[in-house]
């Protein structure tokens, strides 16, 4: 399906539940050659501490098989394409052989991009997922319209790709300095490349107007032919705005891609803007607290859906556990329904359960474990029946994804529908609903204290 520096993306097939995966196989070869463990290690702990997001890419298990000269990863499959090829597709214009924007800089005439409705509906699940990001002390520092996948429905967009991504310490009542410069060169806020440590949210937060400003352009502010020309810019946070974009959308693109860090519009602040807040899905409205102006009309339906998708998301779901129990019957050892639920509700196997930590480990304790492994002796029966378990409760959450699917687009369109009852309060007063046509990881990473390595599984099947 795809391929980049360090690994390749194929798509595969989870052999007991049927069900599509996306297996991102990375070169053991040029993992040692470049010494890039630490950040392969950094994004399978971060998937971890991440998971069960609804809109950050999910992680259902690592295959490490010593005898493969590829490390697996088995990732959720997104099947819509990337926000890069349907920001195209809906362009009026097209680009040029390569990955260089027409009417870069933001200059040139002519309307692009998404229409208003289709760039909020996805800009407010990418601030919902890099809430959360932060939230656990994950900051993403390579996003991109590439980075930024589209499900089959169309109607949800999560963020993939966490290579580069940190973990940001506490200090002092903030959030620690990270000092690495990485990320895409149009995406990087200008502290990003400084060489200076710079805050991490900040950085994700100019990115992210970054992309809104792409999706509903089909340009991006910062493209010069000579890289220090678009740097000098950057820095001095020179750009045209789109003629197009109302006030609102001018006041908040303006407010992220801001080069003072301290004026630059925090998260928290980008949600409680009205634009943002046009059609707002139930769910998000929970998450980032209800808009002061919402009519009682349909609040109850609001909160009953609210509760629906809190359900499935915070309990294990009995249903589930039934079926992966059904489908592994005839398993050597079978799995228990117990067991399997007991698996899912403490997330003993670091696979996102309800319950899952994030007590940070030092590097002598990932050492200590790596250690361990390698020193353990053949595997026993209860290693089996521990491996059947894990299996399990990976086909678990690979039914939950297919069962949530619907639920989904479900609720974006009684977020739409309910936007239609109270979007006149909240709507931009200049038309907020017009249609346009259109590289290294920090030394020490805590996570969680479960590193990948459980054996080769035969419930994974490249197509």
């Amino acid at each position: 399906m795809g391929s980049g520096a360090f690994s390749t993306v194929t798509l595969a097939q989870h052999g007991v539940t049927g069900l599509p995966v996306a297996l991102k196989r990375l070169s053991r070869e040029l993992i040692d050659k470049l010494g890039t463990a630490p950040r392969v290690r950094a994004e399978v702990l971060h998937l971890r501490l991440l998971a069960q997001h609804r809109h950050v890419t999910h992680l259902y298990d690592v295959v490490d098989d010593p005898a493969s000269p590829t490390l697996d990863l088995v990732m959720e499959f997104v099947g819509g394409g990337d926000m890069y090829d349907l920001v195209q597709a809906s362009s009026s214009r097209r680009r040029t052989r390569g990955r260089t924007w027409w009417g870069g800089g933001g200059g040139g005439g002519g309307v692009g991009g998404l229409a208003d409705e289709e760039a909020r509906l996805y800009f407010q699940q990418i601030v919902s997922a890099l809430r959360h990001m932060h939230s656990r002390g994950v900051v993403h520092r390579d996003l991109k319209l590439e980075n930024v996948l589209i499900d089959s429905t169309g109607k949800n967009c999560k963020i993939a790709d966490l290579g580069l991504s940190a973990r940001m310490g506490w200090e002092g009542g903030r959030w620690g300095r990270l000092r690495t410069p990485c990320g895409s060169p149009h995406y990087a806020a200008p502290e990003l490349l400084s060489g200076q440590p710079y805050a991490g949210p900040p950085v994700d937060v100019w990115a992210a107007g970054t992309i809104l400003y792409a999706m509903m352009s089909a340009k991006l502010p910062f493209v010069c032919e000579d890289l220090m020309e678009q740097f000098l810019l950057m820095r001095e946070g020179i750009y045209k705005m789109p003629s197009h974009f109302t006030g609102q959308v001018r006041s908040l693109v303006g407010g992220m891609i801001t080069v003072d860090v301290e004026d630059r519009l925090t998260l928290d602040q980008v949600t409680k803007l009205p634009w943002f807040r046009v059609r707002l899905a139930p769910y998000l409205m929970v998450e980032m607290g209800s808009p002061p102006d919402v009519a009682q009309e349909g609040d109850d339906e609001n909160k009953n859906r609210s509760a629906e998708f809190r359900r499935k998301w915070q309990s294990v779901r009995d249903d589930i556990i039934d079926e992966v129990v059904a489908l592994y019957a005839a398993h050597t050892p079978p799995v228990s329904r117990a067991a399997l639920k007991r698996a899912v509700a403490s997330d003993q196997f670091g696979l996102g359960g309800p319950e899952a930590a994030s007590a940070p480990i030092t590097s002598a304790e990932a050492r200590a474990m790596a250690r361990a492994k390698a020193d353990a002796p053949a595997a026993s029966p209860m290693d089996a029946r521990r491996e059947a378990v894990r299996d399990a409760q990976s086909a678990y959450h690979l039914l939950l994804d297919a069962s949530n699917a619907e639920d989904w687009a479900a609720g974006a369109r009684t977020g739409a529908r309910t936007g239609a009852r109270t979007g006149a309060r909240a709507a931009d007063e200049e038309g907020s609903a017009t249609s346009h046509p259109v590289e290294s990881v920090e030394e020490e990473i805590p996570g969680r204290p479960r590193l990948w390595g459980w054996g080769q599984r035969s419930v994974v099947a490249s197509q």
